[in-house]
């Protein structure tokens, strides 16, 4: 992975031989590319520019590619000559640079095009269409605007103030109403109501049919047969005799058919709650997880570490020319993270770390409106100076602090 470090200075090129509507569409763009290991790249290596009008996201409006010769990672090119620049993508929209290295997805943040190069705007001031500061205005040799500002041409054809804005009119017709929304979803099932009462019996089937006689015993032998007699008299009527045995019973007939189930009796009353079961055993303890660390992060690779009773000052001597709003940029965006130190950071260092300090380095403090605060010495006690924040100083003190406890 690389990273782009870009020293924001564009110029307008142009000949000084040839009329204003003759100036090339040219801006000159330097910039230093580092490796991850913050080394400086050398050798060819293919660079898009892009122009957007978005600081993310969005089309660019303007893109061109190179193959850039870098020095120890610096490069200087002039955009535009591959792929000409349209004055109209110069309009009253702030432009946005981003850059493409190789492979790697396009760099962030873009960098916001300052005010040289919309003087390509300037191309098209024969039409001018915003706001213009001359002393008078003279047409065909007569004066019609003069130094005070007041019209002092012919009053033919001047147009007086709008007037007054006419009442509001009557509010239009309600709109048709909207669509019905979508049917929600269906609800959960109810519980199963309980088992009503068992139906009454059935009638019984009829009887089955009686079995055969059992067989007759045998006949006992016949006497002889003995003389008639006369005929006595009729003697009483002898007792009945023994009933015979009942003949075995036949076979059952088969069942009849089953009645029609009664209606559903109501829901007997709910059952008392058991008793709560006894409490299941305790589950054998889990393995236990990693340990958490236990040591506070170490300065990235290029930082001093100071060790302080409750911190680690991480402090970067950052030797790369800047403003105070680049050098602040360039802590966050290339240094790990970092913050640009304070006064009181440094003092700490110097005093107490025995940090050697460098004279011309930016200190993130603010002065007042557009002053900030540098390093103008090396003594610990007094090396705090002032600048604009527009200014630019040799370097910039970038610092990462962890707390201890």
């Amino acid at each position: 992975m690389k990273r782009l470090v870009l020293v924001v200075l564009f110029t307008l090129m142009a000949s000084p031989t040839i009329a204003l509507a003759d100036v090339p569409l040219l801006l000159s763009q330097q910039g230093r590319l580092l490796d991850a290991n913050d080394e400086p790249v050398s050798g060819d290596i293919s660079m898009v520019f892009a122009l957007y009008a978005t600081p993310g996201g969005g089309t660019a409006v303007w893109t061109e590619s190179q193959t850039i010769t870098l020095d120890r990672g610096y490069y200087s090119t002039t955009l535009g000559m591959m792929t000409t620049i349209d004055t109209d993508v110069f309009g009253a929209t702030p432009l946005y640079l981003g850059i493409t290295v190789g492979e790697d997805p396009e760099m962030t943040p873009r960098t916001p095009l300052t005010s040289v190069p919309w003087a390509f705007h300037a191309q098209s001031a024969v039409d001018a269409t915003g706001d213009i500061n001359p002393l008078s205005v003279t047409i065909g040799g007569s004066e019609v605007i003069n130094a005070a500002g007041e019209w002092v041409g012919s009053p033919t054809g001047l147009i007086g103030p709008a007037g007054p804005a006419g009442p509001a009119g009557p509010a239009g017709p309600a709109g048709p109403a909207g669509a019905t929304g979508a049917t929600g979803a269906t609800g959960a099932t109810g519980a199963t109501g309980a088992t009503g009462a068992a139906g009454p019996t059935g009638p019984i089937g009829p009887a089955g049919p009686i079995g055969p006689a059992g067989p007759a015993g045998p006949a006992g032998p016949t006497g002889a047969t003995g003389l008639t007699g006369p005929t006595g008299p009729t003697g009483p009527t002898g007792s009945t005799g023994a009933t015979g045995l009942t003949g075995p019973a036949g076979a059952t007939g088969p069942a009849g058919a089953t009645g029609p189930a009664g209606p559903t009796g109501p829901a007997g009353p709910t059952g008392a709650t058991g008793s709560t079961g006894a409490t299941g055993a305790t589950g054998a303890t889990g393995a236990t997880g990693p340990a958490g660390p236990t040591s506070i992060a170490a300065c990235p690779s290029g930082f001093t570490a100071i060790e302080f009773p409750h911190s680690t000052l991480c402090v970067l001597n950052d030797t790369f020319p800047a403003t105070w709003s680049q050098g602040q940029g360039w802590c966050h965006t290339i240094f790990d993270g970092a913050s640009m130190c304070t006064h009181q950071q440094m003092r700490r260092a110097c005093n107490n770390g025995g940090y050697a300090l460098t004279a011309g380095r930016w200190l993130a403090d603010r002065l007042a409106d557009d002053s900030v605060a540098t390093v103008n010495g090396t003594g610990c006690d007094n090396f705090d100076g002032a600048a604009a924040y527009t200014a630019s100083q040799a370097g910039t003190y970038c610092c990462l602090e962890w707390m201890k406890y």
